[in-house]
């Protein structure tokens, strides 16, 4: 879940709200200010609320969007343009000579990087949400403040992807850089009508908001860890407490396995969330063992070392070159990871990763998607930035389907830390995901039971004879499972189908599923070991259903899914 997922979110999100009243002009409110880090302070618009960076965004110190769902403004022409604030910061304290000019960040986890705008020019070229085509058409000295500073507005042109109504209307951004010192620049940033009217009642309240930019004194985190936290987890607790002490309104919580950061008031629900977690850990725990696990995972290093070695010998063998054999290669290990920082990282200690989860819990789904999550979602994990993201959804759908999409989600996150970031096929990914979303909680102990809306959906689907043949479904693509298939089955009529394969292969033997077969209690076993020690999707297929009678199998299937 990157910027375009969020971009896409705000889309649809504004197509929600095209007979509402548009958004009016920001006016000033209270301060943000950053008293841990860059040491400076701004006034931002009165009534928004500071949604704070993925983790990926390392050139973002947050954006303000208003509160409520008119998140627009009209351009006129039948066009609307989602409004933000953003604060930003280009960085290149610390950077030598040879680095890029860009500043980077390496993720001290997962050895990801992730690089930063250079400057303002290059934040707009990546942000498409305001528009296009932008140009510079002003910049001057920005007077007013006791730090240099630069002022600036670039015109552009408004897009159907990110608007609602007619697209090409001209549109602004407009940005004050101040100058912190030889390497660091802080941005306050705008996008905002280009219509002259319009401008006129923009530009008095963001020029004043930009004025109240004031340094202030930088006091550095102090963080208390707690005595059972490891080394590993008191780093990533540590880096968190001095994030959250720039994220207003947010604050961070943990267990002995994940890291909360929520924006959400409600304590009871937030201790509510902690106890879910630990407490499904557990349900996963017992379900993929984690000795069993780190062996899987092992495997596949083993066979990455492997396949390293064969890639270098085959270049050798291209280039004919006659060298000496490196020294460091020993099983191959060093080959396969030496040039690789992502996997060089992973092979830290997967139960120490684990304990550093991190989830993320919107206050609602307003705040979700101007987050990130995309539309028509209500929860996400994200390999990338290795955070799981979900809201409290008591306003709308209630908090029961908040607890489903936890269990689902939570489930792709510790699978990620011990078995890596592989890619099942969708009816096991996702059907395992929903499976562990029907588990209910009492006294603390979470008890299986089907997840209802999948098995309704299921029920009909079987009764009216539209479902995937079992032995197509197992070697869908991705893409068939989400509905671009032959059949026109959609994404939810096989996300319920998927769930139903894999309740029944993990419940029929114990429930006694009529023409039950024993040697189908192995395929989920199987399939992933195939998975993780090969890494080909069809020779899983094979290994895992080899020798199944499809008929009696999917016989077994809709009769056990149809019993209930």
């Amino acid at each position: 879940m990157q910027a375009t997922a969020r971009l896409l979110a705000a889309a649809a999100l504004l197509a929600l709200f095209p007979v509402l009243a548009e958004g009016q002009a920001p006016k000033p409110g209270t301060y943000y200010v950053d008293s841990t880090d860059i040491g400076f302070k701004v006034k931002v618009p009165k009534g928004w609320e500071y949604i704070p960076p993925e983790p990926s965004e390392i050139d973002r110190i947050g954006v303000y969007v208003p509160d409520g769902p008119m998140k627009f403004v009209s351009l006129g022409g039948n066009g609307n343009m989602n409004i933000y604030c953003w604060l930003l910061k280009f960085d290149r304290r610390g950077q030598s000579a040879e680095t890029d000019a860009d500043s980077e960040k390496k993720d001290r986890g997962s050895g990801k990087k992730w690089k930063a705008a250079a400057d303002i020019a290059e934040f707009i070229s990546r942000t498409p949400r305001a528009g296009s085509q932008f140009e510079l058409v002003e910049e001057k000295v920005f007077k007013g403040v006791k730090v240099p500073a630069t002022e600036y507005i670039f015109e552009g042109k408004s897009t159907g992807v990110f608007t609602s109504g007619k697209a090409g209307l001209p549109v602004y951004i407009w940005a004050v850089v101040y100058e912190m010192g030889p390497d660091l620049e802080v941005g306050l940033v705008f996008n905002a009508p280009a219509a002259k009217k319009k401008w006129a009642k923009w530009k008095k309240p963001l020029r004043s908001m930009a004025k109240s930019f004031k340094r202030v004194e930088v006091e550095r985190v102090v963080v208390e860890v707690d005595e059972s936290m490891s080394g590993m987890r008191a780093a990533k607790y540590a880096e968190l407490q001095d994030q959250i002490s720039r994220m207003p309104g947010w604050a961070l919580y943990y267990t002995p396995n994940y890291f909360i950061i929520s924006a959400n008031s409600d304590r009871k629900f937030m201790q509510n969330i902690q106890e879910r977690l630990e407490a499904i850990r557990a349900v996963y725990e017992a379900e993929y063992p984690i000795e069993k696990a780190l062996e899987a995972r092992r495997a596949k290093e083993r066979r990455e070392a492997e396949q390293a070695k064969r890639r270098k010998r085959k270049k050798k063998d291209k280039d004919g070159a006659d060298e000496e054999p490196d020294a460091k290669s020993g099983d191959g290990e060093d080959d396969a990871n030496g040039d690789d920082e992502h996997t060089v990282a992973m092979r830290a200690d997967p139960m120490e990763r684990s304990r550093t989860s991190i989830v993320r819990v919107c206050e609602n789904r307003d705040q979700y998607h101007s987050y990130g999550g995309p539309g028509g979602s209500a929860g996400f994990w994200n390999s990338d930035t290795e955070e799981l993201v979900i809201y409290d959804d008591k306003e709308i759908g209630g908090r029961e389907n908040t607890w489903l999409v936890l269990n689902h989600e939570a489930f792709h996150q510790y699978i990620f830390y011990f078995y890596g970031n592989i890619a099942p096929h969708s009816w096991y990914n996702e059907g395992t995901g929903d499976f562990y979303s029907g588990y209910k909680l009492k006294h603390n102990k979470f008890d299986l039971k089907p997840a209802a809306w999948r098995q309704r959906t299921a029920q009909v689907n079987i009764r009216a004879g539209k479902y995937a043949p079992l032995k197509d479904l197992v070697r869908w693509k991705k893409s068939e499972y989400y509905g671009n298939n032959d059949l026109k089955l959609g994404q939810g009529a096989n996300y319920a189908q998927g769930w139903a394969l894999v309740y029944f292969l993990r419940t029929g033997k114990a429930n006694r599923a009529r023409g039950w077969q024993d040697s189908w209690g192995n395929i989920l076993d199987v399939y992933l070991d195939t998975i993780v020690e090969t890494g080909d999707l069809e020779e899983a297929v094979d290994e895992a259903f080899d020798g199944v009678d499809w008929e009696a199998f999917e016989e077994a299937w809709k009769n056990y899914t149809l019993k209930g």
